[in-house]
């Protein structure tokens, strides 16, 4: 018998059971020490995969595919993963730079969010102002943190204000600057 657990789209081998063994070495590093092969079911027909120490990555598809006395299947899960994790993030900060002769440059800056969030600034009537650029990444703990950059022109643009909208939970924290 033998039992392959992959993400959705076969890109990562997740678990590897083989002829009544966990097979280790074949998986991909991250799901190493991180998923079990449940057995006690194996006689009614069932195949269950413990993932240890969840996080927002382990999220999406996966595929478990069956082969052994004669029988070839295969099954397909989503997964979805509640976060545990703080969803209002750390401190948001702005910061003003000058470049030279072409206006402001406004940072904003924040991190330690769990899921990862939209980001979007904001002028003094709550109308969207595109960005010049945006940077997101994550930590080890696998929180996000991001900051986007707008290029302002016009130097008397009055208040601004950095919005941050968590999808998951519908919060949202606004820091202002008045320029």
């Amino acid at each position: 018998m033998e039992v392959h657990w992959f993400r959705g789209d076969h890109s990562k081998l997740v678990h590897l059971y083989r002829d009544g063994h966990e097979v280790n070495g074949e998986a991909a590093p991250e799901y190493v020490d991180h998923t079990e092969f449940v057995k006690e079911a194996i006689g009614k027909g069932k195949v269950t995969l413990r993932l240890r120490n969840i996080s927002v990555s382990d999220k999406g598809s996966y595929q478990c595919s069956f082969k052994g006395s004669g029988i070839n299947d295969v099954a397909s899960m989503n997964l979805s993963v509640t976060d545990k994790c703080h969803a209002l993030g750390l401190e948001t900060q702005i910061f003003v730079q000058t470049p030279g002769t072409e206006g402001l440059m406004v940072e904003c800056n924040s991190g330690g969010w769990c899921p990862q969030l939209q980001m979007e600034w904001r002028d003094n009537r709550g109308e969207v102002v595109p960005y010049s650029s945006e940077f997101y990444s994550q930590d080890g703990a696998r929180f996000f943190h991001m900051k986007m950059t707008l290029v302002l022109r016009n130097q008397s643009q009055g208040n601004m204000t950095c919005y941050i909208h968590n999808p998951l939970t519908g919060e949202e924290k606004r820091t202002n600057i008045i320029l």
